[in-house]
């Protein structure tokens, strides 16, 4: 029921001051903030998880490379398990760049930067085991064949030339991204994506080290 008083009826079922008409908090509203904080705490989606998991992204990326190639190089079928640990590598990145894009660079011209870089490793992988299939004899890479005559040329074809194309084109590929996210206000978040960027060379490069170490005897068997 309103009560009269001097300065007319007032309500108490609200908790306006009739003096400076400042709202005081009731205790609803604060159980039901209190409650959508705790909320936010126990969220596993909280915007800094996100990012640090985004930004931290590619490093896991390269450690699930590394012990990738530590357990192929220990395995009975070092062949058969390069390609599954590849396989496992590039999907390592893929979701890494996935979650850089939905934390840093929403853009769509980023995104295709990501994509057209993943595909172009692919894309000279492919490359590089068809020059290998033509030109190694028998499909077997002797100790030390890139140091004879036909080998220099075989060399040049599994390794120089598709190296050196796919190196350029994510150079391109890196500052066509990078100019695209400084567009978006980007700043200290294109340090991941640089980042991201040479894990997926170092990953496109394990393969032509291998055939390096193997065919120009650079290593003691």
């Amino acid at each position: 029921m309103p009560v009269l008083d001097d300065s007319g009826p007032v309500d108490r079922r609200t908790t306006s001051d009739p003096i400076g008409g400042i709202r005081r908090p009731t205790a609803h509203s604060f159980t039901r903030r209190h409650c959508k904080f705790m909320a936010t705490l126990a969220s596993p989606t909280r915007p800094i998880g996100r990012l640090v998991l985004a930004g931290s992204s590619p490093v896991i990326a390269l450690a699930v490379a590394a012990l990738g190639m530590r357990w192929m190089l220990t395995s009975s079928s070092v062949v058969g398990h390069a390609y599954l640990a590849l396989a496992v590598a590039m999907l390592a990145l893929a979701m890494s760049a996935l979650l850089l894009r939905n934390a840093f660079f929403p853009g769509l011209a980023v995104s295709n930067s990501f994509v057209a870089a993943s595909g172009v490793v692919l894309a000279g992988w492919a490359w590089q085991r068809m020059a290998f299939n033509l030109l190694i004899p028998r499909r077997f890479l002797e100790y030390g064949y890139f140091l004879t005559e036909p080998g220099k040329r075989a060399r040049h074809f599994v390794l120089e030339l598709p190296g050196a194309t796919v190196a350029v084109a994510l150079t391109l590929l890196l500052l066509i991204a990078v100019i695209c996210a400084w567009q978006q206000r980007a700043r200290w978040s294109v340090v991941f994506m640089v980042l991201w960027w040479l894990v997926l060379i170092a990953v496109f490069g394990l393969p032509y080290l291998n055939w390096s170490l193997q065919g120009d005897a650079a290593i003691f068997i």
